[in-house]
């Protein structure tokens, strides 16, 4: 592989400056080979300049989490002003020469050049000693890891496929531009992973119960490998993982306090976040921010929830607040003051619940009005002056993270977005107990508890047992994680066919339905990578069907 097509230089590289939370500036914006290691301050940048790269809008800090939820099938992307943003990846258009936003060669690019600034830095004569040695060496191999794992999810047929004997994608473990590898096995690239996670694990710091941390813990890591470990299907494997995790992460808490806080979303520091993307008013995504592909006054809003999951909420689902209807475009035309007087504040992103609908709305206005010569979309020509076509947003659980409901609107895409909670982990815990090879319900169901409690005060333990309780455990996953990047995972994980709704929203796609192990599932190799590394032949190592 030509390192030029991983869009950086070999070896010491140039790894831009920024800071422990990207808010410290260094002096200088780039660190030449010769430097870049020769004192701690410069290996500091190097290690913050990969955290920019690996955690930044168009990787891990936004746009992953997108692309593996609008391939799945509870969110999609509206049909009408969708701004040319995501609709190639929702309708499953990508081939080895795409240059959409979320093609082939951005994830394979993107996620290489975390792998090749990281080789570098673990590679390299660092300027510390023991501990801080340890500790530095941890940050960096997780990231690789982290890299890896989203790579071999992209590229790659699932691991439970073939247990992992499908091609993989080249492992690299030093920067050197002489070396081109091939594709080997999937299974070859999971035990890079799981050896650079557990040397992450044992040199990274303990979050001990605190929340919001912005720098990688022991908690991530702990998450991250459990991931790993059920995306090779071994579930048994994965409880210590999650156990550990669980014991070091924030708690669960079900005060009112934290109920509210809960309930005013996790685009930020949660009282349960586990790792959070230091975003800040001064470096952060706008309109390329997680936030802003939920956010429908100013933002792009073009990522909606099916009716179908939202179904699926009990009416006493604190989660509910989560949902609003679809809002306007521009909120603050002259046209939408007019219409709609002192009912504007109902429909405001942060005043606007799930439960107004478009009629009832219409109705507080002037029920003798027809809705059908309303200024709703998509009666109305000019739409893109007040709302956003669509089904329901979940805009409430990915907020901008300054906007004060009923108050300021905030600023457009700030968000620090969480990439790991506690939640996840009760749910992880929860399916792998029922998975693993004789199966505990009891540990299941005491896990699920915690979860479903918390959003419907006074829950039982569930009665279900079996395959009944699996699927409850499975749906309760659904309706918490939506939108945090994990559904078009499962689906690949357990093997199972794409089937979206066939209801007013998804069914737009040119792709409502595909088996499992559809060949569309899998991205291709990007061709530019396919023409220059020697170690690859097009005819054989790019991907079926393409």
């Amino acid at each position: 592989m030509k390192k030029i097509l991983l869009t950086l230089t070999i070896a010491g590289l140039l790894f831009a400056g920024c800071s422990e939370e990207f808010l410290e500036r260094f002096p200088t914006t780039q660190i030449d080979e010769s430097a870049a290691f020769s004192t701690p301050e410069n290996a500091m940048a190097v290690l913050y300049g990969v955290y920019d790269i690996c955690f930044g809008t168009q990787a891990m800090g936004s746009w992953m989490m997108i692309f593996n939820e609008v391939r799945g099938d509870d969110c999609f992307v509206t049909q009408q002003l969708n701004w040319n943003f995501w609709p190639q990846v929702f309708n499953y258009q990508q081939i080895p020469t795409s240059t959409f936003r979320g093609a082939p060669r951005d994830w394979w690019n993107g996620l290489y050049r975390v792998v090749e600034n990281a080789n570098g830095a673990i590679n390299a004569d660092l300027p510390f000693v023991d501990a801080a040695k340890d500790a530095y060496l941890a940050e960096m191999k997780f990231m690789r890891a982290y890299a890896y794992f989203h790579l071999v999810q992209i590229f790659c047929a699932p691991y439970g496929k073939d247990n992992g004997q499908s091609p993989g994608v080249p492992v690299y473990e030093v920067s050197d531009a002489s070396i081109m590898k091939g594709r080997g096995v999937v299974s070859e690239v999971y035990d890079l992973i799981e050896s650079d996670l557990t040397d992450a694990i044992a040199g990274l710091p303990a979050l001990n119960k605190s929340f919001g941390a912005t720098r990688i813990t022991k908690a991530f890591a702990n998450t991250v490998m459990a991931r790993v470990k059920m995306a090779k299907l071994d579930y048994a494997g994965a409880i210590p993982y999650i156990d550990a995790a669980i014991a070091d992460a924030p708690d669960i808490l079900t005060t009112p306090a934290a109920i509210a806080d809960y309930t005013k979303g996790i685009n930020r520091k949660t009282l349960e976040s586990i790792f959070n993307v230091p975003f800040n008013i001064d470096d952060y995504g706008i309109f390329w921010g997680f936030s802003n592909f939920w956010d429908h006054p100013e933002g792009y809003g073009n990522i909606m929830v099916t009716t179908d999951l939202l179904n699926q909420y009990a009416a006493n689902d604190v989660r509910r607040e989560w949902y609003i209807t679809p809002m306007f475009w521009n909120y603050g035309d002259d046209d939408v003051t007019d219409y709609f007087g002192a009912y504007k504040s109902y429909l405001y992103h942060f005043e606007g619940a799930h439960d107004w609908s478009f009629a009832e709305i219409q109705d507080l206005y002037d029920n003798t009005t027809p809705l059908d010569n309303s200024l709703f979309y998509p009666n109305r020509p000019a739409s893109d002056l007040f709302v956003r076509p669509g089904i329901h947003s979940i805009y409430g659980k990915f907020p901008r993270m300054d906007g004060v409901r009923g108050g300021d609107f905030g600023s457009v895409g700030l968000d620090q977005p969480t990439l790991a909670r506690t939640s996840e982990l009760f749910l992880m815990k929860a399916e792998c107990e029922m998975r693993k090879p004789g199966p505990n319900e009891t540990a299941a169901k005491a896990a699920l508890q915690v979860i479903q409690a918390r959003a419907v005060a006074g829950t039982p333990l569930s009665a279900n047992t079996g395959a009944a309780l699996l699927a409850e455990i499975m749906m309760e996953r659904r309706k918490e994680l939506v939108g945090e990047g994990f559904r078009f995972l499962d689906i690949l994980r357990l093997g199972l066919p794409l089937a979206r709704p066939n209801i007013t929203g998804p069914n737009w796609s040119t792709i409502m339905n595909l088996p499992a192990y559809d060949n569309k599932m899998i991205y291709p190799i990007p061709e530019p990578e396919l023409d220059a590394n020697p170690m690859m032949d097009k005819a054989v190592d790019q991907n079926p069907g393409y």
